[in-house]
This record gives C-alpha cells, structure tokens and sequence, in this order.
C-alpha cells in the first residue's frame, strides 16, 4: 500500500499488486492493478457514530505518536457518567444524537494536533502527541470537562452530560496498552472520587 501526497495537502492510500506472468519457463512481463482505497480506508477507521478515530485507528496513532515522540505523549481517557440512564428515558437514538454532540464538543476543545477516537459506548480517548507533563495533559482534561458543561438540547429534551476524566503520561518505553490502561485506571478513580 502506498501514500500518493496531492497538491491540496491531501493524499490518496493506493493498493498496488503485481504479478509475473510467464509461459512455462519463460517470464512475459508484469500484471499491474492500482487500486485508490482512501475511501475504504477512511470508512474502516471511523467510528460511525460520532465520525471520530475508532478504537483499532486511534490505537495505531497512539503506537506511532509514542514512537515519533519517544514516549513523550499523554492519554486523557473519558467516561460518560450516568449515560445509560440517557438511552433508558430518551430512547438509544437521542442517545446517539447526544454521544455524537459530545464528540464534536471534545474535539472543539482539542489543541492542534491532538488525536481523539471513541473506544465505543460512552468512553473518548484523547491522544496528545508531544506532551508529557501531567499538568499540561491535566490542563487539556480540564478543558475538555469544560467543553461538556453546557446542557445538550434536542426538540424537547435538555440534557446534563458528565464525564469522569483519567489521564496517564508516556515515558520512554511505554506501550500503547499500558497508557490507555493508565489512563483508563486514572479515570476509574476519578469517578470513584
């Protein structure tokens, strides 16, 4: 698979396959297909819901933020606190309506170059490449707490969304597993507290 780079500062994912062809002994010459499989792509590392990084893609970005940064990065895990009882008394598609706000929130509230996916149900991880001092990364957590203060409103509906908040900082030979875990155990006690 190859990266083709375009003028606009996009780029297309391009599938190539070659093969011999030969008669017996005698090679013939070479079979080529190029395939442009951006879309596909695209569509197989986006969560559906939310249009965000989904869990496979956001952990192959954190894999090579942490190689890129030598460790140097922050995980900021985020949980949706109470939000089963959003889908029991509003229904699971005000539910997706509400988790789908709550990701353009989230990503409003992003510094540039940060990463954000939905894990799946109600938990965002946020990827922040290049930062590894737990006041900083604290500071982006804050943030994005912030950004969900305001009530959510729908025709009708007005609902109040909180999310507990964890965040693990990388070191050098940290794995992508144990910042997410990390991040993950940090949120738990925050929620517990």
């Amino acid at each position: 698979e190859l990266t083709l780079p375009l003028d606009d500062g996009l780029a297309r994912s391009l599938r190539v396959t070659l093969r011999l062809v030969d008669n017996e002994d005698r090679d013939l010459g070479v079979l080529g297909c190029i395939v442009d499989v951006t879309d596909l792509r695209r569509m197989a590392d986006t969560d559906v819901l939310t249009g965000l990084r989904n869990r496979r893609a956001l952990l192959g970005d954190l894999d090579d933020e942490l190689i890129r940064h030598s460790g140097n990065v922050s995980v900021i895990f985020a949980d949706l606190d109470g939000f089963k009882l959003v889908n029991d008394q509003y229904g699971h598609q005000v539910g997706d309506q509400i988790l789908a706000a709550v990701a353009e929130r989230l990503r409003s509230a992003l510094r540039p170059g940060d990463l954000i996916g939905r894990l799946g149900g109600d938990e965002f991880v946020v990827v922040c490449p290049g930062l590894s001092e737990p006041e900083s990364a604290m500071a982006v957590g804050r943030r994005l707490q912030k950004a969900l203060e305001p009530q959510f409103s729908l025709p009708g509906i007005a609902v109040n969304i909180v999310a507990s908040f964890g965040v693990a900082c990388g070191t050098q030979r940290i794995t992508a597993d144990e910042l997410i875990s990390g991040s993950d155990t940090a949120m738990y006690e925050s929620k517990q507290a």
